[in-house]
């Protein structure tokens, strides 16, 4: 792998994580938000949700409108499970 493919998928994952990190801190978010939280463009988190949504970890829920068109809302799918961590 050279050093840029290394570079680019290291800030593709750390993108990842910020999408990750907002959706478990606000249970679910719209597109702008979401790049709104995490510093990046829309279609980035387009990208991003697409493919989280093809691995099952994050689900389209109901559209949430304040007049106008409706934006699509998103969060943890339910059946992605469950992981937790216990510090001893």
């Amino acid at each position: 792998m050279s050093a840029t493919t290394a570079d680019e998928a290291s800030t593709r994952a750390h993108k990842v994580h910020a999408v990750l990190s907002e959706l478990r801190a606000q249970g679910q978010a719209t597109k702008s938000e979401l790049a709104k939280a995490c510093g990046v463009s829309r279609p980035t988190i387009a990208g991003i949700l697409d493919d989280l949504q093809a691995s099952g970890l994050v689900t389209a829920l109901q559209s949430t409108t304040a007049g106008g068109r409706p934006a699509q809302t998103y969060g943890f799918a339910p059946k992605a499970g469950v992981v937790v961590a216990i510090d001893i």
